[in-house]
């Protein structure tokens, strides 16, 4: 039921394969027989698989580490309209959800754990849940979640895991970046609806909206001349100057660390949507 978001490196290959022109290439494209050949000003691997210049320098090729779509929503308190995962009575999304989606669950009234269950939305208030999908973008799968409790679903006010993306360890080198580029949807009310990312136990961002309906803010995590040191900033519209300072923090970059995506509401009646994200590995 959890999203998988392992990465998936760029296939920029010449084809047919050539040595030294490869970009980011895997043992099964590179050319074992053919001895890498410096040209000034071009990339290629050397004989180790290192993408490097003419010069024999390494270059550091930025690429997309994750990325998606695909709608992960805390759902709001609502109904259990039978035993198999018909919801009804939610709180009014912004819109009706295309296609299959997930949502977050709460335990209790047959709900073993609080987990994320994939869904299909025939209106803002209503969802189908299933324990699997057939395949996306829209066709659900047959197995529905079984012994709910027909009636009132409480929903929660715990903080929601919604999204893990694996940073593989020495990705960022010393001096590489983290670009982090998340959408989040809530409703317009006094209550607090948290949106939150963390690197490892770390927390990169914390925002809280009431009345903002969307959050969109770029983050930045840059490796400061150690795998081991860090300084992060969260930009409003690629803001170019802040009264606030950066934020030092320390996470070992050199081994792998778990970025997560988390949603926290206050009053269960509410909902958070995460709209979609991207994730950028900028080496160096």
């Amino acid at each position: 039921m959890p999203i998988s978001n392992t990465p998936v490196a760029p296939n920029l290959t010449h084809s047919p394969p050539l040595a030294g022109y490869n970009v980011l290439s895997g043992a099964s494209d590179r050319p074992q027989s053919i001895a890498p050949v410096r040209r000034a000003g071009i990339a290629m691997l050397d004989a180790t698989g290192v993408l490097v210049d003419g010069a024999g320098r390494t270059v550091s090729i930025p690429y997309i580490l994750a990325q998606s779509g695909l709608p992960v929503i805390i759902i709001s308190s609502g109904t259990f309209a039978d035993t198999v995962g018909a919801m009804t009575g939610l709180t009014a999304l912004p819109y009706t959800p295309s296609g299959v989606v997930q949502v977050f669950v709460f335990s209790g009234d047959g709900i073993a754990a609080s987990e994320l269950y994939w869904a299909t939305f025939s209106s803002a208030t209503a969802c189908q849940l299933f324990e699997t999908v057939a395949s996306l973008p829209a066709v659900p799968g047959t197995t529905k979640p079984s012994g709910i409790t027909a009636g009132a679903y409480a929903g929660g006010t715990a903080e929601a895991t919604l999204v893990n993306v694996t940073l593989p360890g020495g990705a960022l080198g010393l001096n590489g970046s983290l670009r982090i580029c998340p959408q989040w949807s809530n409703p317009n009310n006094a209550n607090s609806k948290s949106v939150r990312t963390f690197l490892a136990s770390t927390s990169i961002v914390n925002i809280s909206n009431t009345t903002n309906i969307s959050e969109a803010r770029p983050t930045v995590i840059r490796n400061r001349n150690s795998q081991l040191s860090q300084l992060h900033s969260t930009f409003i519209g690629f803001a170019v100057s802040s009264s606030g300072n950066f934020t030092p923090i320390a996470v070992d970059t050199s081994i792998d660390q778990l970025l997560s995506f988390r949603g926290l509401l206050a009053v269960a009646t509410d909902f958070i949507i995460f709209n979609g994200f991207s994730v950028e590995v900028l080496p160096g």
